[in-house]
């Protein structure tokens, strides 16, 4: 015991001077260069002294670890352990809850997440409408504008390019946002709503071809008058009116693109579900009794 508590007295000792020398180092490197000293001394004495410092500091702590690795008794060890097992981060670790698979999700999973997703898609689609709806006429007398400002001067006609660009800007980003809530519910509605069919539990009440079908007409609806909107969108880039022009157009032009693809996802998931309801509800195959009455017949 006392050898240990000497050769830890050592090491604070060792340790203590090194820190020093670094505290001295670094005074040294403090001294203001107009001090009339010769040359670049200060910096060359700091240096020397921190370096100094630090490997006597490094140099006492790996001599302590190499002594203590190789001492008869643990007794240095076996409290370190104990501290351990009583630190809130062991604790944790030990009282932590094994792993455990997650199970198969059920059909009420199933038709929450569907119930959701329309209630989404359905609060979606009328914004997104109403903001197109809007939007067109702007969008045409900003068209109208920078066609009739080609014989103007060149000052009027970048005012209005900027004002167009701005305009385009915000409408783009406006509808990337719904964009990206109406593609992931889309796929939230086909998975979900896939499995419900699938489920004997759920089928039954599942099974609505009539609501199917006006999804699919009103999609198709939808569709259509974005295609148009993005048709006129096309049409001002072609114009080549100016660089920021060009640009916000194409990017419009792209998130119209994305909108109609999603719009073509759920009148594809009418069509999927559609077909799995006639699937499920046409009758089992008279294959195998037609084979049995032809037997008995021989």
């Amino acid at each position: 015991m006392r050898e240990m508590w000497s050769r830890i007295r050592t090491m604070l000792a060792e340790l203590g001077t090194g820190i020093g020398l670094v505290a001295l180092g670094i005074a040294i490197l403090t001294v203001p260069r107009s001090t009339p000293l010769i040359g670049g001394l200060p910096a060359w004495v700091g240096s020397t002294i921190g370096a100094l410092g630090l490997v006597l500091c490094v140099l006492s702590i790996g001599t302590f670890a190499v002594e203590l690795r190789h001492t008869r008794r643990g007794w240095f060890r076996r409290a370190a352990l104990r501290v351990w097992e009583r630190s809130p981060i062991d604790i944790t670790w030990r009282n932590a809850e094994p792993a455990v698979a997650p199970a198969p999700r059920g059909f009420l999973d199933f038709e929450e997440d569907w119930t959701r997703a329309i209630g989404d898609i359905n609060a979606i689609l009328p914004k997104i409408g109403t903001e197109v709806a809007k939007m067109g006429p702007r969008l045409t007398k900003h068209a109208a504008d920078l066609t009739a400002a080609k014989d103007a001067v060149v000052g009027v006609r970048i005012r209005r390019a900027k004002e167009s660009a701005r305009t385009f800007k915000r409408h783009a980003k406006s509808l990337e946002r719904s964009e990206r809530r109406l593609r992931e519910d889309v796929r939230t509605m086909s998975e979900n709503y896939m499995a419900l069919l699938e489920n004997e539990t759920t089928r039954p009440n599942a099974s609505n071809p009539e609501v199917l079908n006006t999804m699919k007409a009103g999609s198709i609806a939808a569709g259509a008058g974005i295609e148009g909107y993005r048709q006129t969108v096309i049409g001002i880039r072609k114009m080549a009116v100016e660089q920021n022009v060009n640009q916000t157009s194409d990017r419009l032009a792209n998130v119209l693109g994305a909108l109609k693809a999603d719009i073509d996802g759920v009148v594809k998931f009418c069509d999927d579900g559609l077909a799995a309801i006639r699937r499920y509800a046409a009758p089992p195959s008279n294959v195998t009794s037609r084979r049995t009455r032809r037997r008995r017949g021989r």
